[in-house]
C-alpha cells in the first residue's frame, strides 16, 4: 500500500474539527514589530488567555523569556521552551491530517519566508517537523513551498487556494497548476481545488485565505466585502466573491457565499499591509474568537459570524498591535485536531 496520505485515507482537518490543543508562539523579534514588541507580547498573551478558556494552550517561548511570558500568560497555559524566528505558527506549522479511525498525521511543506520576502527564518522552517516529532505523529514531506495559511478546506474534500501564494516564481517556479493540484490532492486528501485569482500586485505580504474566505461548513463560505462604496478594495473583494459564486464543492453542490464587510478606518486608520478582515478569526472548541477593530463594522461582523456558527460563543477580542503587521488570530494559531 502507498505511504502517501491520501492513499492511506487521510485528509486535512477543517478548522472546526474539535481540538486537542492550540499552539502559539511568543513574539520576540524586535525588527518585526518596529518598537511595538511589548504591545505584541500583550496581544499574544490576551489571545492565549481567551483560547485557554475553551481548549488547552501551549506557547512556544524562547529560552530565557519563560518568566516574562509566564507573568503575562498567567496560570493554566503551558510553555514549551523553543527558539523560533517569528510567531506566525499557522504558516510554518504542518497541515494536520486525520482519518476515519481518529488517527492523526501531518504534511510538511517547504517554507521560504513567504516567497523569499523575509529572510532569517531557518528555525521556523524546521518547526513543523519538531512539532510532529513531539506529538509522535507520522510526517509526510510534500515537495511544495506553501504556507498553510494560504489554503482553506471543508470536511468533504474541497480546498480553496490562492494562486498568488502557490503558483509563483518566488515559491514554486517549476510547477504548473496541474502538478500543484496533484500534490495538494495527494498530500492533503482533497478532490476538488478552487483557485482564487487574487490581485498579486496588492501589497498584502501574508497571502492568507483567512482574510478573504472561510469555510463555515460544507458548501458554505463567508467572504470578505469592502466596508463601503468608498473602500478602494471593494472591486477586488467583489471579484473574489464573484469567483466563488461560480464554484461547486467536491460533491458538486454550488457554494453558498455570504459577505462580511471588512473593518472601516478606525481612530488610528487602516492597517498597512493587511486587509483588516474579521474573517481572520480563530475557531476554538465551542467558541469563535473574532477580531475587534473599534470600527463601525465590528457589531455587524460579529452577528454574521455568530449566524454562521450556531452553537458557538462569539468572543470579540481587540486586535491591538497585530493590525499593524496585517495579522489576525487565525494567522498566529495552530490547532492540533483531536484523535479517536
Amino acid at each position: 500500500m502507498s505511504d502517501l496520505p491520501a492513499d492511506q485515507g487521510f485528509w486535512l482537518a477543517p478548522d472546526w474539527q474539535r481540538h486537542e490543543r492550540c499552539w502559539l508562539s511568543w513574539p520576540f523579534r524586535p525588527e518585526s514589530w518596529k518598537g511595538l514588541l511589548d504591545h505584541a507580547c500583550l496581544a499574544h498573551a490576551a489571545l492565549a488567555r481567551v483560547i485557554a478558556q475553551y481548549e488547552p494552550v501551549t506557547v512556544a517561548v524562547p529560552p530565557g523569556l519563560e518568566l516574562e511570558a509566564k507573568l503575562q500568560l498567567g496560570r493554566g497555559i503551558d510553555i514549551a521552551p523553543l527558539e523560533l524566528d517569528d510567531s506566525c505558527l499557522r504558516d510554518i506549522g504542518p497541515g494536520f491530517l486525520v482519518d476515519e479511525s481518529g488517527a492523526r498525521a501531518g504534511t510538511l511543506f517547504r517554507f521560504n519566508g513567504w516567497g523569499n520576502r523575509l529572510h532569517g527564518y531557518a528555525r521556523d522552517a524546521e518547526f513543523g517537523r519538531w512539532l510532529l516529532e513531539r506529538l509522535d505523529f507520522p510526517a509526510h514531506d510534500c515537495p511544495l513551498t506553501l504556507e498553510p495559511g494560504a489554503i482553506q478546506v471543508d470536511s468533504i474534500g474541497t480546498l480553496i487556494a490562492l494562486r498568488s501564494a502557490i503558483l509563483t516564481d518566488s515559491r514554486n517556479p517549476t510547477l504548473d497548476r496541474r502538478q500543484a493540484e496533484e500534490l495538494l490532492a495527494t498530500f492533503l486528501g482533497v478532490g476538488r481545488i478552487i483557485w482564487l485569482e487574487d490581485a498579486a500586485e496588492i501589497d498584502w505580504p501574508w497571502r492568507q485565505t483567512a482574510d478573504l474566505v472561510r469555510f463555515c461548513g460544507p458548501a458554505h463560505v463567508l467572504c470578505t466585502a469592502g466596508y463601503g462604496a468608498d473602500d478602494p478594495l471593494t472591486p477586488y473583494l467583489d471579484e473574489i466573491a464573484a469567483q466563488l459564486d461560480d464554484q461547486r464543492d467536491a460533491l458538486g453542490r454550488p457554494l453558498k457565499v455570504e459577505r462580511v464587510g471588512r473593518a472601516g478606518p478606525g481612530d488610528e486608520g487602516a492597517a498597512p499591509g493587511g486587509l483588516d478582515s474579521y474573517l481572520n478569526f480563530y475557531l476554538a472548541n465551542d467558541a469563535v474568537v473574532v477580531p475587534e477593530f473599534g470600527a463601525a463594522g465590528d457589531r455587524a461582523a460579529q452577528e454574521a459570524i455568530a449566524a454562521a456558527f450556531p452553537g458557538r460563543e462569539v468572543v470579540p477580542l481587540d486586535i491591538g498591535v497585530l493590525r499593524y503587521r496585517g495579522l489576525g488570530f487565525h494567522s498566529l494559531t495552530l490547532p492540533v485536531p483531536g484523535g479517536g
